[in-house]
C-alpha cells in the first residue's frame, strides 16, 4: 500500500527545469502569479498630446520595426527620432506595441483592428516642428527677460547718477 501512495503522490507532482519534483499546482499558482505581473508592467502612459497626436487611427503597412512594448507615447517616439527612415510611429495603448513606420505606409485608417483598438499615430515631422516653435518661443522669451533686466539696471544706474 505504500508503494501504492507514493505512486499516486508521484503523479500529483511534476518534475520542473531542473530535475525537482513540484506539485502541479504550485505549477499553476506560479503561472498565474507571472500573467498578473505582465498586466501590471502593460501599463501604457499617453504622455504626448497636441495637433499631432491622432487618436484611433492606423497607417497600415511600411514598418520598419515593431517593439512589443513600450511604457509610453514619449519613449516610442523617441525610438522613432533616432531612425532616419522613420516618419511616423502607431502604438496600440491596450499592449503598448510600437511600431515605426517608413514613408511606404499607406492612407489613414479608422477600420483595421489596431485602429479600432484606440491606435494613437504621431508624425515625427510635425511633433518636430511643435518643438522647434516651442523651443523658438522659449528663447524669445529668454531675450525678453534678460533685456528687460538690463534696461532695469541701466534705469537704476541712471537714478543713481542723478
Amino acid at each position: 500500500r505504500k508503494k501504492e501512495k507514493k505512486k499516486k503522490n508521484d503523479k500529483k507532482k511534476e518534475k520542473d527545469g531542473k530535475g525537482n519534483k513540484t506539485d502541479k499546482k504550485d505549477k499553476k499558482k506560479k503561472e498565474g502569479e507571472k500573467k498578473d505581473e505582465k498586466k501590471e508592467r502593460i501599463k501604457f502612459k499617453a504622455d504626448m498630446e497636441g495637433k499631432c497626436v491622432k487618436n484611433g487611427v492606423d497607417y497600415p503597412g511600411g514598418t520598419i520595426k515593431t517593439i512589443k512594448h513600450t511604457s509610453s507615447l514619449s519613449k516610442c517616439f523617441s525610438r522613432c527620432s533616432k531612425v532616419r527612415k522613420c516618419v511616423r510611429i502607431v502604438v496600440c495603448p491596450t499592449s503598448g506595441k510600437c511600431i515605426l513606420k517608413s514613408k511606404e505606409h499607406k492612407p489613414k485608417s479608422t477600420s483595421t483592428k489596431l485602429a479600432k483598438s484606440g491606435g494613437i499615430s504621431i508624425l515625427k515631422l510635425c511633433e518636430e516642428r511643435k518643438n522647434k516653435k516651442e523651443n523658438e518661443k522659449d528663447d524669445e522669451e529668454e531675450n525678453k527677460n534678460k533685456k528687460k533686466e538690463k534696461d532695469d539696471k541701466d534705469n537704476e544706474k541712471d537714478e543713481k547718477d542723478k
